[in-house]
């Protein structure tokens, strides 16, 4: 695996649909408070995604689903499949709506045409 690879993945998994929520969810809890917690997410994240990158080189960069059947067999290369489906449907969906009610702020429309013109 090429490092541009290895950071992609890595740039993958601490961007995703929750970063949009970050600034209301620190604003309620206050400064601190989302510092500390952002930087334990960060640490899990970072570790979590260099055992994902270990499995991955040894297996000569190898998708999530390979690798868990390699590891766990057919049924959990099923599962992960699965999960990452519904993971990425859930993203997809989450996006829809959340650009559907930025285009019916910029355009006047419904939310519901909003998310149809994205």
């Amino acid at each position: 695996m090429k490092r541009s690879e290895a950071l992609a993945v890595l740039i993958g998994t601490q961007i995703g649909a929750g970063v949009l929520g970050l600034p209301y969810a620190a604003k309620e809890v206050g400064l601190i408070p989302s510092i500390l917690v952002l930087v334990g997410v960060m640490l899990l994240m970072l570790f979590t995604a260099r055992i994902i990158l270990y499995f991955s080189a040894k297996m000569g960069g190898a998708q999530l689903s390979t690798v868990a059947k390699k590891m766990l067999g057919r049924g959990g290369g099923l599962v992960m499949l699965i999960s990452l489906t519904f993971m990425s449907f859930g993203a997809l969906l989450a996006y829809i709506a959340g650009m559907g009610n930025v285009f019916a702020a910029l355009f006047g429309v419904s939310p519901k045409v909003g998310a149809l013109i994205f």
